[in-house]
């Protein structure tokens, strides 16, 4: 029975490793800025911080890659708008920026350097074929240059905008010629308020002869072009155009959003045709229409691509001539190879464990340690093992997957380079000249195709068709053909099962394939080449060695995987009876700790072996003894410390307890602040008095705060500071209400209010013999400073400006901005709630002739605004600010005249 059970938990185990093996393969939901999808279906996603995934057309994950963070320079690096050209080639808008920060702590993302820089499939940058400085253009700039990127067949047009003027470039990524503006000008709106709105440029698209095409916000659709000094209207905002783009025909595509169609305009003879409505589907088999797509765009080759967010998983769509659908994104996995690797690790798992298993009987270690080592040393390498051989597995795949996804790249351009150059005549009938010719434009092809991949030790190879048959014409920079130097058969340069595939892939668009020569296994990438009528002329081959990817030591087999399977399982089921046996003692010890944390702590644990586990019982048995003393004084000590610091303040560190906290614990939140000065008036109060005020009145001062939903950090001097973490009406409400305390006492007592809402650090500070939980802010640490400003102004009640916004559009909220006087430092208001009733009349009165004497002054036209504050005071001559800033008025005014004379 008990090998029964043992056997059971073998096989259960096995079945995790294999699901968990299978399970990890999938990839969770990716969050992505741009997306393309190329000709070949391969999905790129790209985010801002430069994190890129690349996805087969099956869902399944070709790549994951990190773009650089910062350059050189240490500049921040940020990533844009990305496009796919038919090779697969990605282009990305990037810009360099840094972070500065103004006079007034404001944080700035200062541009000085953009650029579009082509990304090949080994995952790196390859160049920049666009690079713009903009310190030259526009200065200290936070605004991004490259607001699209669009492919035509193989020129890129990027449209650019720099502080209301439109340019598009124009860049032949395979050329050497620079960048060529096709044109610029100015986009300007002349229609005032709503009408001015609409004509926003909302999306752009760009034509081969520099006209742009851009929809506006209002929904109308408009061209200008290089010549043209106004746009023209192409569509009428009641179509509502949305996403905007155009094809190699500069025939222009366009969404509405008013139907959800897609629209097809000429814009020279204005002509347009609806090609999907809104209901019409756009991939059966998943049942998509097209108005559940997102981003909807033409990429090329007479196909669109968009994509539907359900918030779950997304699926990528090209449609039109061809129809792709990216979705389920999953890791490739191959079973067999998963299979092969698991049984290596448990093989070599099974001879590490016999291995430490021998050596620590010899050393005669103590039966304990020899148990524990027995336990788990084996299970430790059989799992080290595993994880290796499973990482070893998924590199090499990794590595093999790039090469191929490079030789790819190199074939397609290559391609592209010989394209036009279809000999005139048959291979056999070629002469020296045009053998000649062909064979210099296959080389400036395969040095091309090196740059473009990034491929050093590849090879390249061009074939012709002849009666239906390939022949070797020429190969570069691997060994050339076995059969003859030109025309070899390409039927003697492969076998059988290789020489099919490869005319397969003739047939179609080409593809990778693994092919043999002598002893070499080559990795290879076949393309064919078409003549202008369509037909296949020639292929072209690029190849690499197959473990040609993988470092030296990554390309040596695990040996004897069958041999030793025997020993693993052997392994596995001496390592299972191991651990039943030695981890029997333990359950008592277990059963022990489960009634403590039920709180029994006078449990006593019963171990009968004679090893080092009875020790441990024994010493088990005095812990709780001793840990049920030291928790009832830790509790005592607990509700004693309460008294000195706010249970509230440990909620703000999410504790629950004195004992959770650790030193430098910290949160940092908004809070409202509230620091209320005590005094008497005309008089000074004194130490004793002060004492004597506070012990009378903590008891309602306390309860004032508390319903307040405010907490009482400390009092400082004649003092006390006051935290709200909610609203900022909460510290109003409990200012009102101290003053309305304090006026009925027998000696009245004077208040002076500040309330300020603030980003607050809480957190414990000290050292190890001392802590305590203490509130950092900026208004805190420049209470002091405001105390004294108040005094000088002469008002009691002042609240930040970030108080009033925290409290918001209050009907029962009254204030005025009273300004800062000549301290160099943002307004502050006085708030008039809780004044007496008619010195606050007074208040309201004059507010709007006070504060515009503040913005008179704050403007240092020191003439008008004395004029305003006299003004005030023949209203009400109480006002102590409107005094302070007349005074002030009058010195400026003086020195001004001082200065003068």
């Amino acid at each position: 029975m008990k090998w029964m059970k043992r056997s059971v938990i073998l096989v259960l185990a096995i079945l995790a490793g294999i699901l968990f093996a299978l399970e990890s393969g999938k990839v969770p939901q990716l969050s992505w800025d741009a997306y393309a999808i190329d000709g070949k279906g391969q999905l790129s996603l790209l985010r801002e911080d430069g994190k890129m995934w690349r996805v087969s057309s099956s869902g399944e994950l070709l790549g994951e890659y990190q773009l650089p963070q910062q350059d050189e320079e240490g500049r921040f690096i940020r990533y844009g708008d990305m496009v796919a050209d038919d090779s697969g080639t990605l282009y990305l808008a990037r810009e360099h920026y840094e972070v500065l920060v103004d006079g007034e702590g404001k944080r700035q993302e200062v541009i000085s350097l953009e650029e579009v820089v082509s990304w090949g499939s080994d995952g790196t940058i390859q160049a920049a074929v666009v690079t713009v400085d903009k310190t030259a253009l526009s200065g200290l700039s936070t605004q991004s240059y490259f607001r699209k990127l669009q492919m035509q067949g193989d020129t890129l047009l990027a449209i650019c905008e720099d502080q209301g003027r439109y340019d598009i470039l124009k860049v032949q990524p395979y050329g050497d010629a620079s960048p060529e503006t096709l044109s610029s000008f100015f986009l300007e709106t002349t229609e005032e308020g709503d009408e001015e709105q609409a004509l926003v440029p909302e999306d752009f698209a760009a034509l081969s002869d520099g006209t742009l095409i851009y929809s506006a916000q209002g929904g109308g659709l408009y061209a200008i072009g290089p010549e043209e000094e106004e746009p023209r209207v192409l569509a009428e905002s009641t179509l509502l155009a949305g996403q905007v783009s155009a094809d190699e025909e500069d025939l222009v595509y366009y969404v509405s959003r008013s139907t959800g169609a897609l629209y097809q305009l000429d814009p020279q003879s204005l002509t347009a045709q609806r090609l999907y409505s809104g209901e019409d589907t756009v991939n059966a088999r998943l049942d998509i229409a097209f108005d559940q797509l997102q981003e909807a765009r033409y990429v090329g080759a007479g196909d669109f691509c968009g994509v539907t967010i359900d918030g779950k998983d997304p699926v990528w769509l090209r449609f039109g001539k061809e129809a792709v659908a990216v979705e389920g994104i999953h890791e490739g996995w191959d079973l067999l190879r998963v299979g092969k690797t698991l049984l290596c690790a448990l093989a070599a798992g099974a001879l590490a464990a016999a291995i430490w298993w021998s050596v620590f009987r010899l050393l005669g270690a103590s039966r304990l340690v020899s148990r524990i080592l027995l336990q788990f040393l084996p299970a430790l390498v059989l799992v080290t093992a595993l994880l290796l051989g499973g990482m070893l597995t998924l590199y090499r795949q990794q590595c093999r997957e790039n090469l191929q996804n490079s030789l790819g790249t190199a074939a397609r351009f290559a391609v592209q380079s010989l394209e036009g150059q279809e000999p005139e005549a048959l291979p056999s009938r070629l002469n020296g000249v045009q053998r000649a010719s062909l064979e210099e434009s296959l080389e400036e092809a395969f040095q091309g195709a090196q740059i473009v991949s990034g491929l050093q030790n590849m090879g390249l190879r061009l074939y012709g068709q002849e009666d239906g048959s390939f022949y070797g014409l020429f190969s570069l920079g691997t060994e050339g053909f076995s059969s003859a130097s030109y025309l070899a058969p390409l039927n003697r340069e492969l076998t059988g099962p290789d020489l099919e595939q490869v005319e397969k892939l003739a047939e179609q668009d080409g593809g990778s394939v693994e092919t043999t020569q002598g002893t070499q296994n080559y990795e290879s990438y076949v393309v064919p080449l078409r003549g202008e009528d369509g037909a296949v002329w020639g292929l072209v081959e690029t190849r690499a060695e197959k473990d040609s990817a993988l470092p030296l030591w990554a390309r040596s087999n695990l040996p004897a995987v069958l041999v030793l399977a025997g020993a693993v399982l052997c392994c596995l089921l001496w390592l299972l009876a191991v651990l039943i046996g030695a981890f029997r003692p333990l359950k008592e010890l277990s059963r022990c700790i489960a009634a403590i944390g039920g709180g029994n702590w006078r449990v006593k644990a019963k171990i009968t072996s004679r090893d080092e586990l009875a020790q441990i019982g024994i010493s088990f048995n005095q812990m709780t003894e001793k840990l049920s003393q030291y928790i009832s004084n830790m509790v005592l000590l607990n509700n004693e410390y309460i008294k000195f610091t706010p249970r509230e303040l440990f909620q703000l560190l999410g504790k629950t307890k004195v004992t959770d906290l650790q030193l430098r614990d910290q949160q940092v939140q908004d809070m409202s602040l509230l620091y209320v000065t005590f005094g008497t008036p005309g008089e000074q109060m004194g130490n004793e008095d002060y004492f004597a005020l506070m012990n009378e009145n903590y008891d309602r001062i306390f309860d004032v705060v508390d319903i307040n939903h405010g907490i009482i950090q400390r009092f400082d001097g004649a003092g006390m500071l006051a935290l709200f973490p909610g609203q900022t009406r909460d510290a109003l409400n409990t200012a009102i209400s101290l003053k309305e305390i304090m006026a009925r006492e027998e000696r009245p007592v004077e208040l002076k209010i500040l309330i300020s809402r603030d980003r607050t650090l809480v957190g414990v500070a000290g050292n190890q013999k001392r802590q305590t939980i203490t509130a950092i802010s900026k208004t805190i640490m420049d209470i002091y400073a405001l105390n004294s400003l108040m005094d000088e102004i002469g008002t009691r009640y002042i609240i930040t400006r970030r108080g009033v916004e925290g409290i918001g559009e209050d009907s029962y909220f009254s204030c005025r901005e009273i300004g800062a006087g000549d301290w160099g430092r943002e307004s502050l208001y006085e708030f008039l709630d809780g004044m007496d009733t008619y010195e606050k009349k007074l208040h309201l009165i004059t507010r709007e002739e006070f504060e515009k004497g503040i913005h008179d002054y704050q403007q240092k036209r020191y003439f008008e605004a004395r004029k305003h504050f006299a003004s005030v005071l023949q209203t009400n001559q109480r006002d102590q600010v409107a005094m302070y800033y007349l005074m002030l008025c009058d010195t400026h005014s003086q020195e001004g005249t001082a200065r003068q004379n």
